[in-house]
């Protein structure tokens, strides 16, 4: 038997610019094509469903996208600044994020050049709110 998750799988939504209501559902740690350690955070958009990837480098000078998110999910920054946390127990959590829609340009598999807008998420914050799918 076969079994796939396809939550976040087809067509993407274009949200408004704003705040916006998150669930996390998922941060695994990856490579950016700069070669830096990055997370990505699987954000589910709980009014479309749609699935958001975005995409937190943790090299120095670079993590000011991350320092928000950990501070949006409560993790606490200690005497020395650091921030200790465990990607899985962030999963679940809810948190507000920040749109911002941008162009986009690539080249698909046919050689043609795509040019359209995307989400942007730039910011995060603390909510009360709980988002549910």
């Amino acid at each position: 038997m076969y079994e796939y998750d396809m939550k976040g799988e087809g067509e993407r939504i274009l949200l408004p610019d704003g705040w916006h209501l998150f669930q996390v559902a998922d941060m695994q740690l990856g490579k950016s094509k700069a070669g830096n350690d990055m997370f990505i955070v699987t954000l589910d958009h709980p009014e479309t469903g749609a699935a958001e990837d975005v995409y937190m480098i943790t090299a120095k000078g670079k993590r000011w996208k991350l320092k928000g998110f950990l501070k949006a999910c409560g993790v606490q920054e200690d005497e020395q600044g650091k921030f200790k946390f465990e990607p899985q127990d962030l999963v679940g959590l809810t948190v507000e994020g920040c749109n911002k829609q941008e162009p986009n340009e690539y080249t698909n598999r046919e050689g043609e050049v795509i040019k359209e807008m995307r989400n942007n998420l730039t910011k995060f914050r603390a909510t009360l709110e709980k988002a549910t799918l």
